[in-house]
């Protein structure tokens, strides 16, 4: 789970950097398209991050508990 989701949050880096790039410095403005890939693309980053911070929660948990 946590390899697949540091897959998803670089891809969906890829993709925030390749429309920031397309938008600021080349002055495109996005399509409908692109803006909801780019808003399904915020979402996935955040669920990424989600995840990733409830395993690390669980491995601390782990860790307290075997410390005790």
């Amino acid at each position: 789970m946590k390899k697949a989701s540091f897959i998803f949050l670089l891809l969906c880096i890829g993709i925030i950097i390749y429309f920031f790039i397309k938008e600021q410095f080349k002055g495109i403005t996005l399509s409908g398209t692109e803006n909801i890939i780019l808003s399904i693309t915020y979402l996935v980053v955040g669920v990424c991050l989600l995840i990733l911070f409830r395993l690390k929660h669980l491995e601390n948990k782990k860790e307290e508990d075997l410390r005790k």
